[in-house]
């Protein structure tokens, strides 16, 4: 997960999904620092359950997915 909330050191830590920059900011409220975006890639695991994980991208990267075009993969299980 890209936001973690460090309530013991009262400060919430921001990893960059696509490149993997790090931020820290001074309160446990696990809100992303200012600039960054965030977002959520979904998971349908099957039509009853969907699952979802959050996406955190440090300001330079924001913009270039912002750019990006949208993207949905399909997965199907073949029959044996």
């Amino acid at each position: 997960m890209a936001i973690k909330t460090d309530t013991e050191h009262a400060q919430t830590l921001c990893t960059c999904d696509r490149c993997g920059t790090l931020s820290v900011t001074a309160s446990a409220d696990g809100r992303a620092p200012k600039g960054w975006g965030t977002g959520q890639l979904w998971i349908d695991v099957t039509l009853s359950r969907q699952t979802h994980v959050a996406l955190c991208f440090c300001e330079d990267c924001f913009a270039a997915v912002l750019d990006a075009p949208a993207l949905t993969l399909q997965v199907a299980a073949g029959e044996d």
